[in-house]
């Protein structure tokens, strides 16, 4: 196990004794947190702590070891870090020892980094070869369920909404809000459409011509077609009435 300090001035950090890293190995390293004064760092918006080890100081490069397996008392971390990675392997292949950096990260409860600390590590080669299988670096970031849909949000906070000239994240408007049909921000799925394709009379149910001789029960007229009927109804009974008057005032018998 080792024991240091992790001295910080804004995100840059060192550690004292120095930090290493020992390939082929799991290690526990607890870590006090404090500023150059001495004064103990605050970690009470920090929900969540990732460590990540990479050769340069501004993590250009893969990862070569990383883990969330820590617990925090207070400024005081716990860290257990699995060397025995793939990564570290090839990078030290051929070297007793190598610099490195350390990236440490704090996350509040929404998945948002609200911490963050890099300082230079050893990375010792001690020529030991496991006999279980290097892990990838990335196996040791194990994320818990809202942990994840944190971060799948954070994504899609980070897309623009759809429009109708530019792709982009919709919302799915409920049966509801489809019959209400005043929602421009919405889409409607074919499950919520169909009731309301449904609802609507077929088109074989619908006529543009009133049959008065034989009516039909289960045909339905257009508004154009009612006032066309009406507008030919008025006009023959206008004719029926002149031919009656014309016929009295001529004195047909």
């Amino acid at each position: 196990m080792q024991t240091i300090t992790i001295i910080t001035s804004g995100s840059k950090a060192r550690s004292t004794p120095a930090c290493v890293i020992t390939r082929g190995m799991t290690q526990t390293i607890t870590a006090t947190l404090q500023t150059t004064s001495g004064t103990p760092v605050s970690t009470d918006a920090v929900a969540a702590w990732e460590l990540g080890i990479t050769q340069d100081f501004y993590a250009a490069t893969p990862l070569l070891a990383a883990t969330n397996a820590i617990t925090a008392a207070e400024n005081v971390l716990t860290i257990a870090l699995n060397g025995h990675t793939v990564e570290m392997a090839g990078y030290l292949d051929g070297k007793s020892a190598a610099q490195g950096f350390a990236t440490l990260k704090g996350y509040d409860g929404a998945g948002d980094t609200v911490a963050a600390y890099v300082w230079p590590v050893v990375l010792q080669n001690v020529g030991f070869d496991a006999d279980t299988e290097a892990a990838h670096a990335v196996d040791g970031l194990v994320y818990t369920a809202a942990q994840v849909d944190a971060k799948f949000a954070a994504v899609g906070d980070a897309i623009p909404a759809a429009t109708e000239s530019s792709r982009g994240t919709i919302a799915l408007a409920t049966a509801e809000e489809a019959t209400a049909g005043t929602d421009q921000n919405k889409a409607v799925t074919p499950a919520t459409l169909r009731p309301l394709v449904d609802a609507k009379e077929p088109a074989s149910n619908k006529t543009q011509e009133i049959d008065a001789v034989t009516p039909s029960a289960d045909k339905y007229t257009s508004e154009a077609a009612v006032v066309a009927y009406v507008e030919g109804a008025v006009t023959d009974a206008l004719g029926d009435i002149e031919a009656a008057l014309d016929e009295l005032i001529g004195g047909t018998p």
